[in-house]
Parts: C-alpha cells; structure tokens; sequence
C-alpha cells in the first residue's frame, strides 16, 4: 500500500473511506451540494480569447447562473476532466510557448468550486486524448493518437497536481492509440489501439522493488485473429468498458459493416483478458454504454441503436430488438441518466431524442420523442448528481479555427428531467429569464463540457 495517499477534499461531499484490491485508499461520495459546470472554449479564432466558464446550477430550478468571470483558457484546453479528488479540472491543448501539447490544470477553489492557478504540464508526445485516472487518483495516463504512446503521470503530494513520472514516463503502445480504461480496482490499464487491431494490457506497478509506483508493463496484447471474417477480437477497436465489478469487458469495434462487440473474461488477479465471444453490430458504432445494474449493453450506430441482454454469469450478449433513429439525423454520442432508466441522443441537427429503458431492456421513444436545442449539439449531455437536470452544448459538430470564424457564441441548453411519475426522462426546457430561451451564453467554439460532480455517477470521462 501506498503512503500519502490523498482523500476526497471537497468540503460538500459526504464520504466513505473503501480500500481497493491494489491497496489502495480512496473515498468513495455519497452526496454533494454545491454542482458547478465547466465549459472551455477551445477553438476560438486568432486574436480572440479562450475561455474556461463556470456555472451554478440552481439545485431547485437548474438555471445555470456564471459563479464568476471566466478564466483565461491559454491553451485551449479541451477534453475536460475533474481528478478523483476534486481538486484540478485538467485539459489538453497546445502549449505555443513549450511548442508541444500539455495538459492545462486549475485549482479548484474548495470553497466555491471557482477555478484559479493555470498551470501547463508539458506532454512529450503527439495528438494526446483524454486523461484515466486510478480510482485513487494517485495516477493518470494519457493515450498519444500519433505517437502510438502512453504517457504516465502521478500525483504531486505536496501541491496535489499531476506530474511524470520520474522514469518509465512513456511507454510504447501501438498504432492510433485510443483512450486508456483503467480497471475497476485501479491495478490494470487497457488501450485499444485502432491503427494495428490490437488491445494492449499494461500492469500498475504498486511495488516498490519492480520500479517506480505506477509505472505500466506490458502484461498482454490481444491481436486480430483473422482478416477473413468473425471472429477478430480486436478490428479497429475504439473503446473498452468493463462491468462494475470487473469480471467481463466489452470492445468496440469500429469497421464500417463488419462492425462487433467482442466480450472477455478479465483475470481479476493477473488483468489477462480471456475470448468469449464476438457478436455483430451495427454500422459505425461510435459509442456504447453499460446499464448501471450490468445487464445490459447498448451500442450507437449509424441510424440505430443496438442493445444487448448480459448473461450475469458468463458476460456473454443476446442481441434484443433494434431500435432506429428518423433519417436525416446524424449522431456522434449518446447519454445515459443516471438512474438508468433513459437513453439521450444529441444530434448535429439541434434535436434530443428522448428513450425510456424497459426493465427487460426494450427500448422505446418517450412522448414526444424529441426535444429541440435550436443548433446543432456538439457533445454529449451531462447530469446533475440526481439526474433531475441535464445540459448540452450547441454549436458546430466539428469545432475548428475556420468553422468558428464567424464569431457567433456557443450556448448551453438546460433541461428538467422527470425523475418519478409517468413520464420519467422528459425533458422540459428550462427558461432564462434574461434571454427568454432555455440556453446561457459561452463564447466561441465552447464545446467541451464537465461538471464538478461527475464522479458520483462514475461519469468523469473527457468529453468534446
């Protein structure tokens, strides 16, 4: 075990202390008051300000309200994501003075969640995505798209900020590394890797005698297995979740037609990843969710979206009733509320698909079926912690320096949600007394999104 390891800091969180099967201490929130949003504006034009913009959310309305001026976003940080302690909000961006990507980090204020202390953490690899953390927040790890890298990162005691690791800081991955998933238990970190069809499975070092603490070695890399047909095992895989407890994981396989779901059996004591099966799916899968209760999978696709029925005991999938998107509607993301019970799906063309889960896993469009943003939506949505509100950015799909050149301001978009009675899921807007709309205003090509709770929802993935 570890010394020094930090606890949850956030004066509004109600903790329990837990103890994972690394070793490691954390805090696992029960409850949290205060909810601020973050939202960075990261492409804005040359000579106009990035921002970092900070908003209450009212919790009996959830207006959202500037908690203060905005800060200065230096290197248009984007994929924002909250460390398991709550006290940096990080994101990635170009540094023009290190002439490299880095990470942005600022301090959260612990008494009123407002963000202060601009820091740049130099990365010393290309075209990095966005940071996992261990459950305890002692290490993190960014995949390098370009670099075909991982770089590894641990917690600074004294000063709480991310720092690399004094040796073994990168190591090598493959070809188009994706985003890195570490475990449930914080022992092992898996990386699709798009470009070579291959999975990588790295060990965190927690001894002292193997090398510095969280240093990764490589203990697995799980290849295609054919190029004929079914099945592959890892065919331009994306994305990787596991279940809540870890015993099975599920890859994304981004291939056009021959699209698939390929389950494994995780090793809990070794992270060894085991075959089980390889079920199609739809076209263009780009993103996929796990039910809170493990029994179900649902896939986005292009047109549809595909959910599968969990065998508890041997993680294998069922495929269930497909359900289809209208035409003409083009999405990248999708949502699910934090009680489980509801599907969101933002579209570039300014709608919100609203759809209720069955407890048998049907899916089904509420009524009505849709809620307008009035622009395009540029993320996914986020919730508050009791899923009663939820926001989304709106803007360009793409954001870039040429498509935010004509200075036209992002927005958010704020929604009621029904948490009980008979229309649980529907999304009413809420109205701005300011501008009679049910958005707030953020500058310039804001499309990236997080808010100070996410972890109480397991839900601190970078998005944008």
């Amino acid at each position: 075990m570890i010394s020094g390891k930090r606890k949850w800091i956030l004066p509004v969180i109600s903790t329990l202390i837990a103890t994972n099967s690394a070793g490691e201490v954390f805090a696992k929130p029960r409850f949290v008051g205060q909810e601020v949003i973050y939202a960075a504006s990261s492409y804005a034009p040359s000579g106009s300000n990035q921002y970092i913009y900070m908003f209450n959310i009212d919790a009996q309305t959830g207006l959202l309200t500037l908690l203060s001026e905005p800060v200065i976003n230096s290197n248009g940080a984007s994929l924002l994501t909250i460390d398991p302690s709550g006290s940096y909000l990080y994101g990635k961006g170009w540094d023009s003075n290190l002439n490299e990507y880095a990470l942005s980090a600022y301090a959260i204020d612990q008494s009123d969640l407002t963000l202060s202390q601009f820091t740049s953490i130099p990365n010393p690899e290309n075209n990095p995505g966005s940071l996992a953390f261990t459950p305890s927040g002692e290490f993190a790890y960014l995949g390098n798209y370009s670099s075909g890298t991982i770089t590894a990162y641990r917690i600074n005691d004294a000063t709480g900020r991310l720092e690399l690791l004094p040796d073994n800081s990168v190591v090598s991955a493959g070809s188009n590394v994706q985003n890195p998933i570490v475990d449930p238990q914080g022992k092992f970190l898996y990386i699709p890797n798009s470009g070579d069809n291959t999975i990588g499975v790295y060990q965190i070092n927690y001894n002292v005698m193997d090398g510095p603490y969280g240093a990764l070695k490589n203990i697995q890399t799980i290849a295609s297995t054919q190029d004929g047909g079914l099945p592959y095992g890892a065919h331009w895989p994306m994305s990787l979740v596991f279940t809540s407890g870890g015993q099975f994981a599920y890859v994304r396989n981004f291939y056009g037609y021959t699209s698939t779901i390929t389950t494994f059996k995780v090793n809990p004591a070794t992270g060894i990843l085991t075959y089980l099966q390889e079920v199609p799916t739809g076209v263009n899968p780009a993103d996929m969710i796990l039910s809170p209760d493990n029994r179900f999978l649902f896939v986005l696709c292009s047109g549809s979206v595909f959910t599968y029925q969990i065998d508890p005991a041997q993680g294998t999938l069922s495929a269930l009733p497909v359900l289809m998107i209208p035409e003409g509607q083009t999405t990248t993301y999708f949502n699910m509320s934090p009680d489980g019970k509801n599907l969101y799906i933002p579209t570039s063309e300014g709608t919100i698909f609203m759809i209720a889960i069955a407890d048998d896993g049907m899916l089904s469009y509420l009524t009505p079926a849709s809620v307008s943003t009035g622009m395009g939506t540029v993320d996914r949505m986020i919730f508050s912690q009791n899923g009663q509100f939820g926001y989304v950015a709106n803007g360009y799909n793409y954001p870039d320096a040429q498509h935010c050149s004509n200075n036209e301001d992002n927005t958010i978009s704020m929604y009621k949600r029904e948490i009980e009675g008979d229309n649980i899921g529907l999304l009413t807007p809420i109205t701005n007394p300011q501008t009679n709309t049910n958005t707030v205003p953020v500058g310039q090509c804001t499309y990236s999104l997080t808010i100070s709770s996410c972890w109480l929802n397991n839900n601190c993935q970078a998005y944008g």
